[in-house]
């Protein structure tokens, strides 16, 4: 999902598309960023604690609030800079660029902690067909 990202906004960066289909373009990645946002809360929840659940996932909405005031100030001052929409969009390409950096460098240390340490991965194996994945933490 952040790579699709990082290629949405370098097409539209780029300047290549009609206006019909920059509109359609737009809207259709709309619909893939709001769609990702639910995912991430829905999925921040599986990290924490049963205690802790709700603090965890509107920890991760109030970020996910931060980006949404920051993102359209930063735009400006993108804009105002001189840079265009072609510079806006490729700024902005970088922030999900890193997210997929960091998110791998995140996945590699969680898969080398033992399998007693707080956030290791425990995989269960299925009983009814479906294989849940569990935290170390939540069991």
């Amino acid at each position: 999902m952040p790579l699709a990202a990082v290629a949405c906004m370098v097409t539209l960066g780029s300047g290549a598309l009609a206006p019909a289909v920059y509109v359609a373009f737009v809207i259709g990645a709309k619909m893939f960023v709001n769609g990702g946002h639910g995912g991430i809360t829905s999925i921040a929840g599986t990290f924490y604690p049963t205690a802790i659940r709700a603090n965890g996932a509107a920890w991760a909405s109030s970020v996910a609030k931060i980006g949404a005031m920051v993102g359209p100030w930063l735009g400006g001052v993108i804009l105002d800079a001189g840079l265009g929409a072609q510079g806006a969009f490729t700024v902005f390409a970088v922030c999900p660029a890193v997210m997929v950096v960091v998110l791998f460098v995140f996945g590699r240390v969680q898969r080398r902690l033992p399998a007693e340490a707080e956030g290791a991965i425990l995989v269960e194996t299925p009983t009814t067909g479906v294989a849940p994945v569990k935290t170390a933490a939540a069991s």
